[in-house]
């Protein structure tokens, strides 16, 4: 019998710059922190990422730099 294919729930975009914080730890506890800028530049270009992410991450980077 074949199981029905569930997929993953995954988190909601980071909507701030607190949310990308939040997000963005994970992946440096893992040493990996462009693996989740890779992702988000992904969803981008497939335009899946949403306008307040694009704006969170901006600000992100606007304070980093």
């Amino acid at each position: 019998m074949e199981e029905k294919y569930v997929p993953p729930e995954y988190p909601p975009f980071p909507n701030d710059k607190e949310s990308v914080m939040a997000a963005l730890a994970p992946y440096f506890l893992e040493q990996q922190p462009m693996d989740f800028f890779f992702e988000m530049f992904i969803c981008d270009v497939l335009e899946e990422l949403p306008k307040e992410t694009q704006e969170a991450l901006s600000s992100f980077a606007d304070e980093t730099t």
